[in-house]
């Protein structure tokens, strides 16, 4: 997660935060709870680019990284 570095501590914080809790839930056994949140992520990074933290280049992998994810717990 390069693009982490141009995010202010308290952005990475939250984004960290979403896909730590997203973790948990995985290995609670909540998939639809850990989907909600890599969701919530992918949300978080589409308003960090449309405000301009992060450029479409940046935030873009981090988005199709969330998706691949959730493809996979949902396949």
């Amino acid at each position: 997660m390069n693009s982490l570095n141009e995010l202010n501590t308290g952005q990475q914080k939250a984004l960290i935060a979403t896909l730590q809790n997203a973790l948990d839930q995985l290995n609670m056994g909540n998939t639809m709870a850990a989907i909600n949140l890599l969701n919530a992520f992918i949300d978080q990074v589409n308003v960090f680019i449309a405000v301009g933290v992060l450029s479409p280049v940046e935030g873009q992998p981090l988005i199709n990284e969330a998706n691949e994810i959730i493809n996979q717990l949902s396949g």
